[in-house]
């Protein structure tokens, strides 16, 4: 049987996107006190041109190399009326740029045990949390990497593996409240063992 050393895929996608909703900020009072406060709103139309593309290639047998991407260009074209998103602010939670990159290796043990291992870095760029406006600061975080990986042993159909996952231990901020900023983070280096077993 021929084996495939190398497959590709690519996409490529414009989309026209009419009547968006989504988070805002703004000002509400509490009687007579103006309180700043982040809520649903109609934003307008959108558009959001955007790529994919992955790559898997075997170079030697059982080494596996994976490669993925995704390209975000997303921005309001036309606000709603009376909203407070600015023309061409960029969308929430669209990062502009996403790749990741994979080695993992299998290899034979004694006792008919099979072995493996595989380590992965993913980076997501800065995005937005809310619309852009011409009347409030503008609520963004800052791109980020991770990296983990793991290293298994298993037979038939049991397998036991150690695994890292956020290995540099990345203080990474993935979210942020509006408007008094409550960051999430990533969740902290993590290492444990895993047992599975497949039915």
């Amino acid at each position: 049987e021929e084996q495939v050393d190398l497959i590709t895929n690519v996409a490529g996608y414009h989309i026209d996107w009419e009547d968006i909703q989504g988070t805002v900020s703004g000002t509400a009072r509490l009687g007579a006190v103006p309180t700043d406060f982040a809520h649903l709103d109609n934003a307008g139309d959108a558009r959001v041109i955007g790529a994919e593309a992955s790559i898997i290639w075997l170079p030697l047998d059982d080494l596996t190399l994976t490669l993925n991407a995704g390209y975000n260009d997303a921005e309001i074209t036309e606000p709603s009326e009376n909203s407070l998103v600015r023309d061409g602010s960029g969308l929430p939670n669209t990062p502009r740029l996403t790749w990741s990159a994979n080695v993992g290796w299998g290899f034979g043990l004694p006792w008919g045990l099979r072995g493996d291992v595989s380590a992965t870095y993913a980076f997501v760029d800065g995005q937005l949390i809310v619309f852009e406006s011409d009347e409030y600061d503008t609520i963004e975080i800052d791109s980020y990497e991770l990296l983990k990986g793991h290293l298994g042993v298993g037979r038939d159909r049991w397998k036991l593996q150690l695994f890292g996952d956020n290995l540099a231990d990345t203080r990474a901020i993935v979210s942020i409240s509006a408007p008094t900023p409550q960051n999430t983070i990533v969740t902290p280096r993590t290492i444990g063992l895993r047992l599975s077993y497949d039915f």
